[in-house]
């Protein structure tokens, strides 16, 4: 099975943010996924990489829903309300997510 950005996220990104972001930082990885969008945007390859962080029953959605959010329309920024600001304690706060996300939405 092909990985997509939530497998990546975790497998890859995780483990050495270094590699792929400036700091260990949630602002910087927000950026990052920006990017991702777009690029899987212009290449054609959003729905079948990006379905299960940003698709109706993705990621996104299921983060929502978990902090009863509705729609917000700063996707992730919640993550560094609940730090109150700190950056590394909310891109830790969105890893434990996704990877309760994950554990309870295996492929």
């Amino acid at each position: 099975m092909q990985k997509d950005l939530v497998d990546f996220l975790l497998d890859e990104l995780r483990p050495r943010p270094g590699m792929y972001l400036t700091a260990y930082n949630f602002s910087y990885l927000n950026i990052y996924l920006t990017g991702v969008d777009i690029t899987c945007c212009q290449l054609n390859k959003s729905g079948e990489y990006l379905e299960r962080f940003s698709g109706e029953n993705g990621f996104l959605h299921w983060s929502w829903r978990k902090y009863d959010l509705g729609h917000p329309s700063a996707r992730l920024y919640h993550y560094l309300e609940f730090a109150n600001g700190n950056e590394k304690e909310a891109l830790d706060l969105f890893f434990e997510d996704l990877e309760l996300f994950h554990s309870e939405t295996k492929r």
